[in-house]
């Protein structure tokens, strides 16, 4: 389904198609409120009618066929008293239109917010189930600022849109009221309140769109010369490079805050044409009505008076019809590009996951991949066979494919060409839909970017684990065996020192170790370590590798290095030269070390 090509609204629709059961309808309980809003509006402005004959000529309240006929009823013939009971229903009146008007501006802003939170949820959660691939080619500032400054400004247009609907049904109601007063009056004041908002909306909504455009793709820059900036701080302080930065944050900024401010401006400018025509056309009725100077004077002033309470109360309403159409035009990059998330279907399976227990291996048939269909192959027909008990050694030259082939045997990739089998089952079979699933919970990753929660060290080591489940003797027994217990012991908080951002306050080492020992703490049965311990002296990597191979059995190692002496520590070894696989034999092994 392509939803590319819809108009605001349309994805808006979509998205509420989205939404769960119960809160579909939790939107039949809105609009009920809404309508009830409308009612109360209608009430308002009608109470107010008896309050305006009153000041223009008090006698004239018992030609009121309503007013005549509560004064039968209860008995009240005194005009003083007539006045008094009409204030009293007038003020009840208006404190129950103000009561209902608070409730629905608060019932809507919490439905909204209802609303963007399942769909902040349900994107997020797409996010995290989308394959691999998707996060290899998005950019990662671009799915920071979807879930981030697009949901938000997705969560606006929604209010917004409820806004607009419980706008149109208060100002279908007092339409309805307002022609009753002067049909002929209510007609050319009516008409020509919509054909200024009409012509302003045609006017205004390519330049809406324009600046969402432009607001969508600056707020994104940000992000990204933001992420940019503080990811890259060590090298800004050395070089002195703070003014570059900031220069290019200055000509993404200013022309996000003035596109925004436009479209500000295209939304509330509206209100002051229209009230300002308002005014003069009625100065110009009353002038004609003095001019004719005629026995309905009083009677016309009357009526004057009604409609100018009628239009003060629909102009709100119509104002806040147009401001919430344009704020959801506004909007209209964001919400299509958080449509496109919501709309992405996961690869994944969020259910759980049954155990899988590796039996005999891996076997790499005819593999080939290349990431674009344009691109050269990187791997070209592999062919590997990878045993329970084998520690394989993967070495190659930088850019040789080693870490792609790597992705592949996870399962983070899908070849062009060949299959991957696990104990003889295809992993991207169909009749094995869930077994790429439980292939990675197989597996134990130590990548060469290591990523470090801000958070204790148990919680980096147990990743992924509420804190209140997390084994503590696990802990430090995986700890020990990655050899990195002795320094946590020392620290004055142990296991609890928070590690600071991206691991900032350890060392290169410390954070390998560490990340080694969280590889350990699920017990997988595939571990793989990719440059794992590169920041590691020569005595404390021995000392390491000695430890993991006592501590695993049974299992598969897999480990990438361009230092020839770590793999020193496997029994077989391969090489990627020229986007294909070699292995070397035992015999050139021992030469080769």
């Amino acid at each position: 389904m392509k939803i590319l090509k819809k108009n605001s609204f349309k994805y808006i629709y979509f998205l509420l198609k989205k939404l769960k059961p119960l809160r579909k309808l939790q939107f039949f309980l809105v609009v009920s409120i809404m309508v009830t809003t409308a009612i109360s509006e209608i009430f308002s402005l009608g109470s107010a009618i008896p309050i305006l004959t009153l000041l223009n000529d008090p006698e004239m309240i018992w030609e009121i066929q309503l007013i005549s006929f509560i004064s039968q009823k209860l008995n009240i013939y005194n005009t003083n008293n007539l006045i008094i009971l009409i204030n009293i229903i007038f003020l009840l009146v208006v404190i129950f239109s103000i009561l209902i008007k608070s409730f629905n501006v608060w019932i809507v802003s919490q439905y909204s917010a209802a609303i963007g939170s399942e769909l902040s949820l349900k994107a997020f959660k797409n996010v995290l189930h989308l394959p691999y691939r998707f996060h290899k080619k998005k950019n990662s500032s671009q799915i920071i600022s979807d879930l981030t400054n697009n949901l938000n400004s997705t969560t606006i247009a929604l209010r917004s849109f409820f806004e607009l609907i419980s706008s149109s049904i208060i100002l279908t109601g007092l339409l309805f009221f307002i022609v009753k007063i002067n049909f002929e009056l209510s007609s050319i004041l009516l008409i020509i309140i919509f054909c200024i908002y009409y012509l302003i909306a045609i006017f205004v909504k390519p330049r809406l769109l324009k600046n969402s455009k432009l607001a969508y793709k600056l707020a994104n820059l940000q992000i990204k010369t933001l992420r940019d900036s503080i990811y890259s701080i060590k090298d800004i302080i050395i070089n002195s490079n703070q003014r570059t930065f900031i220069s290019k944050y200055r000509t993404i900024d200013i022309p996000l805050r003035i596109s925004q401010a436009n479209n500000n401006f295209l939304k509330l400018f509206p209100k002051i044409i229209v009230e300002g025509s308002i005014l003069i056309i009625l100065g110009i009725l009353v002038i004609v009505i003095l001019l004719n100077n005629n026995d309905n004077q009083y009677s016309n002033f009357a009526i004057l008076g009604a409609l100018a309470l009628a239009v003060t109360k629909i102009l709100p309403s119509i104002q806040q019809i147009y401001i919430s159409w344009a704020t959801i035009k506004g909007y209209d990059s964001e919400i299509k590009a958080v449509s496109e998330i919501i709309k992405k279907t996961s690869q994944l399976s969020n259910n759980e996951i049954s155990s899988l227990v590796i039996k005999t291996g891996l076997s790499l048939k005819n593999i080939s991949f290349r990431y674009g269909y344009y691109s050269k192959y990187v791997l070209q027909k592999i062919n590997l066979d990878i045993f329970v008990g084998d520690c394989l050694g993967i070495k190659g030259e930088t850019g040789s494919g080693k870490s792609t082939l790597i992705d592949i045997i996870i399962g983070l990739l899908k070849p062009d060409y060949g299959n991957i089998l696990i104990d003889d089952q295809n992993l991207h079979g169909t009749q094995n839909n869930n077994l790429s699933n439980r292939w990675r919970n197989q597996i134990s990753h130590v990548p060469q970017d290591i990523f470090l929660l801000d958070a204790s060290i148990s919680e980096n080591i147990a990743f992924g684990i509420d804190k209140k489940n997390i084994d503590i003797d696990k802990v430090q027994k995986v700890a020990e065996v990655a050899m990195i217990n002795s320094f946590i012991e020392s620290l004055p908080k142990k296991y609890e020192t928070v590690v600071g951002e991206k691991g900032n306050k350890l060392s290169g080492g410390q954070k390998q170790r560490i990340a080694i020992a969280r590889a350990l703490y699920n017990d997988k049965q595939v571990l793989i370590l990719d440059e794992a311990t590169s920041a590691l002296d020569k005595k404390t990597e021995r000392i390491l590798m000695n430890s993991l191979k006592k501590y695993l059995h049974n299992s598969i190692t897999i480990i990438i290095s361009h230092n020839i002496k770590t793999l020193s520590y496997c029994n077989r070894l391969v090489e990627i030269k020229d986007s294909n696989l070699l292995e070397i034999n035992n015999n050139n092994i021992k030469k080769m070390f």
